[in-house]
């Protein structure tokens, strides 16, 4: 295997004969990554981290955590990773601070330093005012930061985030975003994403891997998932019919997809607004007259409906 924070290579899990959960999945995250793992549900991501973590076992493949074997060397490598699980993990009976000062012990950190370790995070994610309260009393979004703080608290190289913005509202979002950033710059933290927001995918990963039915169907940076499904896309409003143009338009190597309804003509423009000279010059050629004419770009959820389907998943 190549060098890396993280490695998977060939990971399989199947639960009965020909029945997969993942399938030969392979990926290779370098230090100070972010890369977003998507799909639909049921799509395989939650086995995925369940595998690279050593929780499940896997059928076939290998799991390797700077360089340690995953789940045989699981005690060793524990130290280098952390994970935030969709639901907090926290004991709602301790206070903020007793549920960190805990965690920093089961850690391993020491007495020394832990205490004034565990108040940086808790002036990181806003919550030194309610740090001696229970948890019982916080409110979703400040167990969500405080389940984050948990997570970032012993340093770890290597952290997963298992939907940590699930159910958070929009201001708690950007702020909890601001604080993995601020940790990834500081420290150059690893870092393996799994959400539904896919506006935090394309905003804010390096890498997106978009996986279906346990098999990887799409990887690449969010621009060049983008742009092979043509950068931005023009409607044009035809003031009449124009016989012949959709197909000339569709043998230009400036669209790669084109839709005719009626007087509208939707395509999709390879290279951004820079693939409409060729295009404007073909309707230019045909005589074609516009009544109107819009741009957009598209954005990664059109990108993950065309890829996985829009049928309803369990």
């Amino acid at each position: 295997m190549g060098e890396g924070i993280l490695e998977c290579r060939k990971l399989t899990k199947s639960y009965e004969r020909d029945t997969y959960a993942l399938r030969d999945f392979d990926l290779l995250i370098e230090k100070g990554e972010l890369v977003a793992l998507l799909g639909p549900n049921g799509a395989g991501k939650t086995t995925a981290i369940a595998l690279m973590i050593g929780l499940l076992k896997p059928t076939s493949g290998e799991v390797r955590i700077n360089g340690l074997p995953i789940p045989a060397k699981r005690k060793e490598a524990s130290r280098l990773f952390s994970v935030t699980f969709q639901e907090p993990v926290l004991d709602k009976e301790l206070s903020g601070r007793e549920a960190l000062l805990f965690h920093g012990r089961l850690c391993g950190m020491k007495r020394l330093g832990l205490r004034a370790k565990v108040d940086a995070i808790l002036r990181l994610i806003e919550l030194e005012s309610v740090a001696d309260t229970r948890i019982s009393t916080y409110s979703g979004g400040m167990r969500r930061r405080l389940e984050l703080g948990r997570g970032l608290l012993c340093g770890p190289g290597l952290l997963f985030l298992d939907e940590p913005t699930l159910g958070v509202d929009p201001q708690n979002r950007a702020r909890i975003w601001e604080y993995i950033q601020e940790k990834r710059d500081s420290e150059g933290t690893t870092i393996l994403l799994t959400t539904h927001y896919l506006d935090e995918a394309e905003k804010l990963a390096d890498r997106v891997l978009i996986i279906d039915s346990g098999k990887t169907i799409a990887e690449g940076s969010p621009a060049e998932l983008l742009r092979a499904q043509g950068s931005h896309r023009a409607i044009f409003e035809l003031a009449s019919p124009c016989p012949g143009l959709a197909e000339s338009l569709s043998r230009l190597d400036a669209v790669p997809r084109l839709e005719s309804r009626e007087n509208f003509l939707i395509v999709d423009l390879r290279e951004g607004e820079s693939s409409l000279v060729p295009v404007m010059a073909e309707l230019a050629r045909a005589g074609a007259k516009l009544s109107s004419l819009s741009i957009s770009k598209p954005s990664l959820n059109e990108v993950f409906l065309k890829l996985t389907g829009r049928r309803l998943r369990d």
